[in-house]
């Protein structure tokens, strides 16, 4: 079974949604960094780099409001997104 692991943690409100913030692992993967945080890092690095790694981290730190106005948005983002790979 493959499940979406957040790169960075999903409580940041700006990444959470960011497809670049996600990576497809097997449910055994999956639970293995959950329970293996430090393992994590340097398997994401090796997979994407430190510097996209860092931009990621970075962007989720910088800290958005999340508010209805802002998960609309998002909504509304990725609406249009699964719009355009249904074409």
């Amino acid at each position: 079974m493959l499940q979406c692991a957040h790169i960075v943690s999903r409580k940041y409100s700006a990444t959470r949604t960011d497809l670049d913030n996600a990576f497809c692992l097997c449910a055994g993967c999956h639970w293995h960094y959950t329970l293996n945080p430090a393992e994590f890092r340097p398997f994401v690095t090796t997979m994407i780099g430190e510097k996209k790694y860092l931009e990621l981290y970075h962007r989720a730190h910088k800290g958005v409001k999340s508010n209805v106005a802002f998960w609309q948005g998002e909504l509304d983002r990725l609406r249009e997104i699964e719009g355009q790979n249904n074409d």
